[in-house]
């Protein structure tokens, strides 16, 4: 892992002011506050050189004397600039420091140190004419957690890393993976203090097989250590491998388990005006607890509008959710083990759709045309020259046509001209266009009597559609109780109240 390798600069009080800076080859960079900042890590037994340059921003001559370099593992590099030498104002001069790390160590100091002096000529800056009064400018550098050496990779000798991300895991599951450890260097390494743990507060991330320490490795050596992540609950997991002053970080998601993709259980074929249920099945237990949306759509047959009476009863909607728990093998609907639902008065295609999980899955009932249904009737005598048939129902397809009467006398015989054809497809039509209700109907029909209602006893109704013909037969008209008036209000009969 790269660390920033502290480089602090002291300052005394000076009489030409003397400026450390970085310098890289090409870009020169004050050290601001004191501090310089190197990369590493640095191997074992492979040199690193320090550039550091040099300026003079006292405006004055200034004439550098000596420099030195002190600390276990640095020394000045043979290239710097021979010495005593003059320094113009604003001028730099370039000093390298070589750092050759011999073994692990946790932090390294070294001390660089130029002596220099004012100047009222640069003649004076040369061998006896050397100044006396020296000033000091130390830059001190504080190397901390330097690994020196080793190497963490994911294969034998592979390139150092800093993050290891485990694969999904689902919860209680297990993922491992090894990391190495490698000695890059021309040298023997030598590592005295195991990995620390625990890896992470959860106690996700565990250290599952290492090798014995102290660890010596030689030359291009690796050696492997198993780690291993278990998470007991979804979500992010982050956890810490600390080896010395190696570290790199490590991460992990836990998954829910694996579910079976739920079906719906119900009905294919569905009769309308009725109350259905359906389940949502799965076909294994449940691994954990899971949540889900149940959506119902309506896809009216060509020609009619949609029915808005084709939905869940509780809520009252078309979208309801659903859960397992764990075991669960049917869902729980609401507070439920199934849904109820209307099937409206409309004609057409119930499709049923469950959204669990990021997956989807549906199936269909058809509500098929059927003859018309009557669910409430009433023949009556509103007066002695009048009779009145109501009838209420539904017609799902929307497609009533013609109707018949016939009606019968007291003892039973027809009742002349016989059955009354009526075709009455224009106002059904009309009707149904502009009704939301579906196909719900009430119908009224009015019949004028020569002489007295008294005589006719039932009736028999006949209803069309394209589905087929629905008969009701002897509808009992209600008998005609005389209203207590004087004078009678009308002169052929008293009317029914």
């Amino acid at each position: 892992m790269k660390r920033l390798l502290p480089l602090v600069l002291l300052t005394v009080p000076l009489w030409a002011q003397l400026q450390f800076n970085s310098f890289d080859g090409a870009n020169e960079t004050p050290i601001a506050n004191n501090l310089y900042n190197l990369p590493g890590p640095f191997p074992v037994g492979v040199n690193q050189t320090v550039r550091i340059r040099v300026r003079n921003r006292s405006g004055q001559l200034a004439c550098i004397v000596r420099n030195t370099a002190s600390g276990t593992g640095f020394s000045l590099n043979n290239g710097n600039p021979s010495l005593p030498a003059t320094l113009v104002a604003d001028g730099a001069m370039d000093f390298k420091v070589d750092f050759l790390p011999t073994s692990v160590a946790r932090s390294v100091s070294a001390n660089f140190e130029i002596q220099y002096a004012p100047l009222t000529s640069a003649a004076s800056c040369s061998g006896p004419n050397t100044p006396n009064n020296i000033f000091k400018a130390d830059l001190i550098i504080q190397i901390s957690g330097i690994a020196a050496g080793a190497t963490l990779s994911l294969t034998p000798g592979g390139a150092a890393l800093t993050l290891v991300q485990f694969p999904n895991t689902t919860i209680l599951q297990k993922s491992s993976l090894s990391v190495y450890l490698n000695n890059p260097s021309a040298t023997t390494l030598t590592l005295s203090d195991p990995p620390n743990t625990p890896l992470d507060t959860k106690g996700a991330f565990t250290i599952v097989n290492q090798p014995a320490f102290p660890l010596t490795l030689n030359p291009t050596e690796a050696a492997p250590v198993d780690l291993q992540f278990s998470p007991f609950a979804t979500g992010s997991y982050i956890g810490v491998f600390v080896l010395g002053p190696l570290s790199i970080t490590l991460t992990g998601n836990g998954t829910a388990p694996p579910f079976a993709m739920p079906t719906i259980s119900v009905d294919s074929a569905l009769s309308s005006s009725v109350q259905a249920r359906l389940a949502i099945l799965l076909p294994t237990p449940a691994p954990s607890r899971a949540t889900g949306t149940l959506t119902l759509a309506f896809q009216p047959s060509a020609g009619a509008v949609d029915d808005s009476a084709i939905k869940f009863l509780v809520p009252s909607s078309r979208r309801v959710s659903f859960t397992f728990n764990p075991g669960d093998t049917m869902a729980t609907i609401g507070t439920a083990k199934d849904a109820a639902f209307q099937t409206g008065t409309t004609a057409g295609m119930i499709t049923f759709s469950i959204d669990f999980l990021n997956q989807t899955t549906q199936v269909k009932s058809t509500v098929a045309p059927q003859p018309i249904a009557i669910d409430g009737t009433i023949a009556n005598r509103p007066n002695d020259f009048q009779l009145t048939i109501q009838l209420t129902g539904y017609d799902n397809s929307k497609s009533a046509s013609q109707l018949g009467f016939t009606f019968y006398d007291t003892a039973g015989v027809t009742v002349p001209p016989g059955r009354i054809a009526l075709d009455a497809s224009k106002s059904f039509s009309q009707f149904f266009a502009q009704s939301t209700a579906g196909g719900l109907f009430s119908l009224l029909a009015q019949f004028p009597v020569k002489g007295s209602t008294a005589k006719i006893a039932a009736a028999d109704v006949e209803l069309i559609n394209s589905a087929g013909t629905t008969t009701l037969t002897k509808l009992r008209f209600s008998p005609c109780t005389p209203v207590i008036a004087t004078p009678c209000p009308n002169a052929t009969g008293c009317p029914c109240q």
